[in-house]
């Protein structure tokens, strides 16, 4: 049966004939609403989901009616209240008006349901970049652990073959002159009787007279090698060489197994560390939004030139830019600076941006009071974003939040103490979304020098005289700059770069990896 929801009062007695079937099912099937909103309904109506649909009075499906009308009623020519609705710090739906459903849940409100639909099906797209990376991080992980697994079998072995053949070395040194005799008289029996074959047939009758005849357990003439039981140990020595010389041999064979097993070993730490440091970037990658990461980018950060004044400013000290409407931005490079940046550089007046994704530097905009232009804040949040994993990760986008400093707290939602470099964010934050993850590298000439810009697009391109763009890639910094200078040299003709210059432009591409992705571009820089 099909119901008619254009109608004022829609008919559900049709609902009946569906017998057995859950009632949220049912309405689904018979209307056409879709699961959240056919729970919605019946939940404003007071009539259980799992009901049988044959079990539907008069009244209830009435009641029903009321509800689905009243909802259609609100969409379509109420006031719309679009809204996200979060479960857990996972984004579940997103809604034109409140839902009955989801009023234990926490809910971000839009001025539009364009607005809302869109923020929704972006935070989808990042959320489905997040976990291809962790899935990628998995299979990396994985492979690790088998590779340890096999290092750690290989070390064993190695360390018990050393051990044995150091024992079987001490335990010939310990009878040298009972084995030397053995073996010589063996060699002269060998003499008398023609062949090992004949020797190894009076064995027996050797063994009767105790050690160290008794000790031999075989004899093979091809090597021609004799066995031996010494100490519970399964010896085998050359019948050709003196006792000194099998033990010797048995030496050198312990030195060259724990030689393997300090290779083994050395291989193995390496090993560990990289899944140490995998394990930490998916803790990282699973950790809340809510929650500010500290930059694990890289590590390496060359200063700028020194300067003729007598003391650098304080900014100096981390990433910072201006922006393009002349405000200073300065960004963490690490737990210790981010924490730095929060607490004694952020006051009153000024606007922090994070990014939604681990591995994220704070970003400090010194706006002092002043109305941030929007060009300044998109700048910034994709200062945020470059210098997360969304570049690691190659991600297309990312949002970024933006907060007042006295909202970031070292205090968790449940009394835990947040960690260095980690503030939890509380109260209203606005979203910063789209950002796409990318540099721009550009030239601004003074004489014969040139200086090197790295930063936010916006920012490079209205101070350089031309620019390119870098995005997430797999070639080293050093090889994206050479190709940058490349470009840049053909579009402007000859400049000379120092050295410290080269460097800290190496050191500021975010992960130390990268790919030109546009330019060249010409600069808003007058020349």
């Amino acid at each position: 049966p099909k119901v008619d929801l254009t109608s004022a009062e829609p008919d559900l007695r049709a609902l009946r004939e569906l017998g057995q079937l859950e009632v949220v099912r049912g309405l689904s099937r018979a209307t056409g609403l879709s699961g959240p909103y056919a729970e919605e309904v019946l939940l404003r109506a007071g009539i259980p989901k799992d009901r049988a649909c044959s079990s539907l009075t008069e009244e209830e499906l009435e009641r029903l009616s009321h509800a689905i009308s009243g909802l259609l009623e609100q969409i379509t020519r109420g006031k719309l209240e679009p809204r996200v609705v979060i479960d857990g710090g996972e984004w579940v739906d997103v809604v034109p008006v409140p839902f009955l459903r989801y009023s234990g849940l926490e809910q971000i409100s839009f001025d539009s349901m364009n607005e809302a639909v869109d923020a929704y099906f972006t935070r989808m797209e990042e959320e489905e970049g997040l976990r291809k990376a962790r899935q990628e991080l998995e299979r990396e992980i994985e492979k690790l652990k088998k590779v340890l697994k096999t290092q750690e079998e290989a070390l064993s072995r190695f360390k018990k073959k050393s051990e044995l053949f150091y024992a079987i070395g001490n335990a010939i040194y310990a009878r040298l002159n009972e084995l030397n005799f053995l073996l010589e008289y063996l060699r002269e029996l060998r003499e008398e009787k023609g062949s090992w074959e004949l020797v190894e047939r009076e064995l027996e009758a050797l063994r009767a007279r105790g050690p160290p005849f008794s000790w031999v357990i075989g004899l093979d003439g091809k090597g021609p090698s004799l066995r031996l039981r010494l100490e519970g140990l399964d010896v085998e020595m050359d019948l050709r060489a003196s006792a000194q010389e099998n033990a010797s041999r048995y030496y050198e064979e312990a030195k060259k197994a724990r030689r393997k097993a300090e290779g083994a070993l050395r291989a193995l730490e390496k090993t560990r560390k990289k899944l140490e440091k995998l394990e930490l970037e998916m803790a990282e990658l699973e950790k809340a939004p809510s929650e500010a990461e500290v930059i694990t980018g890289p590590e390496r950060e060359a200063a700028r030139p020194e300067e003729t004044r007598a003391r650098r400013a304080w900014y100096e000290s981390f990433r910072w830019f201006r922006s393009s409407d002349g405000i200073l931005v300065v960004a963490g490079k690490d737990a210790h600076t981010n924490e730095l940046l929060v607490k004694r550089y952020a006051g009153k007046g000024d606007l922090l941006i994070h990014a939604e994704i681990p591995g994220a530097p704070f970003v400090l905009i010194k706006a002092g009071g002043r109305e941030v232009p929007a060009r300044t804040l998109e700048e910034a949040a994709q200062m945020a974003i470059a210098y997360s994993r969304a570049w690691k990760y190659g991600l297309g986008q990312a949002t970024a939040i933006c907060f007042k400093p006295e909202q970031a707290k070292k205090i968790g939602p449940h009394g835990e103490k947040m960690p260095k470099g980690a503030f939890y964010i509380l109260g209203k934050k606005e979203y910063i979304r789209k950002v796409k993850p990318l540099i721009a590298i550009g030239i601004r000439r003074h004489e014969d020098k040139a200086e090197l810009l790295v930063g936010p697009v916006g920012a490079v391109s209205s101070a350089s005289e031309a620019y390119v763009i870098v995005g997430p890639g797999d070639e080293s910094a050093g090889e994206v700059l050479k190709k940058a200078l490349e470009i840049l040299g053909r579009a402007l003709g000859p400049f000379s770069v120092g050295r410290q210059e080269l460097e800290r432009a190496k050191a500021l591409i975010p992960y130390g990896r990268g790919r030109l992705v546009g330019g060249p571009f010409g600069g808003g820089h007058d020349r």
